[in-house]
C-alpha cells in the first residue's frame, strides 16, 4: 500500500469531459485542466494500481468531472507542487499515507476532504489487533490525519456510529461492476451439499473459525467451504456439516470464474470486531451471481441492504440457513443485484453538490443526475 505506483497522466478536453460517464474510472486516472475559473481539485493516492483503494480514487475522480478540474497523483512531491494551484485536496483511507500533502494543504489554507472506509486502531473485544510499536505510531498518524480533515465522507450510516466519524457526511462513492454474470436458477433442495466461497485475507479480524462454527450449527444441510487466499487456515476440529478446502491464492480473473461455480459467498468478521465496516467483497460475490451470507458484528445498514434488495442474509441467532428453496429466476436475481449496486455506487450529483458547498461555488448538477443513473464502472 505504501509504495508509489506508476502514475499515468491523461489530459482530457472539456468536450471529452462531458462524456465522462462513459469513461471507465477503474482503468483510468483523470487529470483535467479545462477552464481556468473552474475549481481545481487534487486527489492524493499512493495506492498501487489494481487495489481497491486505487479503484475507489479513480471512481471518485470520474464522479467530479467535468464541473471540477480533477487531477490524481500518486507522487507525494508532485502532489505538493500541484497543491499550490489547487483549491481543495482529496485524500482517502489510509489517511496516514497522505499526511505530508495534508500538512501543506493546511499551511496553504486549502480545505481537505477525506473519504474514509477504514478506521484505526483496529480493535477486537477492546484490545488492539496489532500491538507492535510501528503499528501504534501509524495509528497515531492516522488519527491526527482524521482530525486535520475539514470534511469527512463515508459510504454508509454504519460509520456514523463511531464518535470520530460522527461529523461525517454519508454519500455513496463505491465502484461497482458494469455487468452481472448470467446465472441459471438453482434448486437448493435438489442438492446434497452447498458450495460456499470465501475469498480474501485470513487473520483474526476475519473471525473465520467463529463463522464456521456458528454456520455449522444453523445450517440445514452439508456444505463445502472453498477458501481462496494465500493465508493459511486451520479449520476447527468439531465441524459436523461443513467441510473446508483451501484452494490457495488465485488471480482476480481466475477467481471471477471460480466463484460462478459456487452457491453462496461468505463474508465474515470477528464477532468482537469494533468499529464500522463496509464488506466490499460482497460486490465480487454478487457480480458472480452468488447470494451473500454475512457473519460478524452488527452492521445494521449493510444487513438491511442485503435483505431489502434480496441479495443475502445476516447469520444471527434468529437465522436458520434453510436453502431448500428455489433461487429467484435469473431476471429477478439480476434485478436484486442491480438494486444493491445502485444503492452503493458513486453518486456524482451528491458528490458535486457537496464539493460546491465546501468551495462556495455554484455548479449545474442536473447532468450528474443522469450520469449517476447511467454511468457504469468495472471491477478490475
Amino acid at each position: 500500500m505504501g509504495g508509489s505506483a506508476p502514475c499515468r497522466d491523461l489530459r482530457l478536453t472539456s468536450s471529452d469531459a462531458r462524456q465522462s460517464a462513459s469513461i471507465d474510472p477503474t482503468g483510468l486516472e483523470l487529470c483535467l485542466w479545462k477552464v481556468p475559473m473552474t475549481p481545481r481539485i487534487t486527489i492524493h493516492s499512493t495506492a498501487p494500481d489494481g487495489s481497491n483503494e486505487a479503484r475507489l480514487a479513480k471512481t471518485i475522480a470520474a464522479s467530479l468531472v467535468p464541473e471540477f478540474q480533477v487531477q490524481t497523483d500518486c507522487r507525494t512531491f508532485r502532489t505538493l507542487a500541484r497543491l499550490l494551484r489547487s483549491d481543495l485536496l482529496i485524500v482517502h483511507s489510509p489517511l496516514g499515507f497522505s499526511i505530508c500533502a495534508m500538512l501543506l494543504a493546511k499551511l496553504l489554507g486549502r480545505p481537505i476532504i477525506a473519504f474514509v472506509w477504514d478506521l484505526y486502531p483496529v480493535r477486537i473485544n477492546g484490545r488492539r489487533y496489532d500491538g507492535r510499536l510501528r503499528r501504534k505510531m501509524a495509528d497515531c498518524i492516522e488519527r491526527f490525519a482524521l482530525w486535520m480533515s475539514d470534511h469527512l465522507i463515508v459510504q454508509t450510516e454504519d460509520f456514523l456510529s463511531s464518535p470520530s466519524l460522527a461529523r461525517a457526511q454519508v454519500i455513496p462513492f463505491w465502484y461497482v461492476p458494469s455487468d452481472l454474470e448470467p446465472r441459471k436458477p438453482v434448486n437448493f433442495a435438489g442438492q446434497q451439499h452447498l458450495q460456499f466461497a470465501f475469498a480474501g485475507q485470513i487473520n483474526e479480524t476475519r473471525g473465520l473459525s467463529e463463522a464456521l462454527l456458528f454456520i455449522d450449527k444453523i445450517l440445514n444441510k452439508r456444505a463445502i467451504l472453498n477458501i481462496y487466499s494465500r493465508d493459511p487456515f486451520e479449520p476447527p476440529d468439531n465441524l459436523k456439516r461443513v467441510e473446508v478446502r483451501h484452494c490457495g491464492y488465485v488471480t482476480k480473473e481466475i477467481l471471477a470464474g471460480s466463484l460462478m461455480q459456487h452457491d453462496v459467498g461468505l463474508i465474515s468478521l470477528h464477532p468482537g470486531f469494533e468499529g464500522p465496516a463496509f464488506p466490499s467483497k460482497s460486490l465480487d460475490y454478487l457480480a458472480a451471481g452468488l447470494p451473500v451470507v454475512y457473519f460478524g458484528p452488527p452492521l445494521a445498514h449493510f444487513s438491511l441492504l442485503l435483505e431489502t434488495t434480496g441479495c443475502g442474509v445476516t447469520a444471527s441467532a434468529s437465522t436458520q440457513l434453510n436453502f431448500d428453496v428455489t433461487m429467484p429466476s435469473e431476471t429477478s436475481y439480476h434485478a436484486a443485484s442491480a438494486l444493491f449496486f445502485g444503492r452503493v455506487r458513486a453518486d456524482p450529483s451528491r458528490l458535486k453538490s457537496h464539493f460546491s458547498d465546501v468551495l462556495g461555488v455554484q455548479i449545474d448538477t442536473s447532468s450528474a443526475v443522469s450520469e449517476s443513473a447511467s454511468s457504469k464502472t468495472k471491477l478490475e
